[in-house]
């Protein structure tokens, strides 16, 4: 998986993942968002595009779910968007949609980022 910053606006990072999200891509601690943005980044509200990544296993989902826990006790948000149907499939079935701010579009999920 790589994670790419699309745009930056005065509240909001749009970032981008490329690639599947597993296992292999969270070893030793890396945490993608923080090497991407800074650690600073969990006060501010990002929207993640899961629309380049078709794959996601149980590492992935983890990892999703420790990033929102961090942008939450920093007053931050993260939202995903653009879930590939495989990816959305994996989610629904882990009842993801009641854990983390899911959203079908970037408008959506601007508007749930503001929470």
């Amino acid at each position: 998986m790589k994670l790419s910053l699309v745009a930056e606006e005065s509240d909001v990072y749009l970032i981008r993942s490329e690639g599947q999200i597993t296992q292999y891509e969270f070893r030793n601690g890396y945490e993608p968002i923080s090497e991407l943005l800074g650690p600073e980044i969990y006060s501010k509200r990002v929207l993640l595009s899961l629309a380049g990544s078709h794959y996601i296993d149980s590492s992935g989902i983890s990892w999703l779910i420790q990033a929102h826990n961090r942008f939450k006790t920093r007053n931050g948000r993260l939202v995903i968007y653009d879930l590939q149907p495989f990816v959305k499939n994996v989610m629904d079935s882990m009842s993801m949609p009641q854990v983390l701010y899911l959203a079908s579009d970037e408008k959506s999920a601007r508007e749930l980022a503001k929470g």
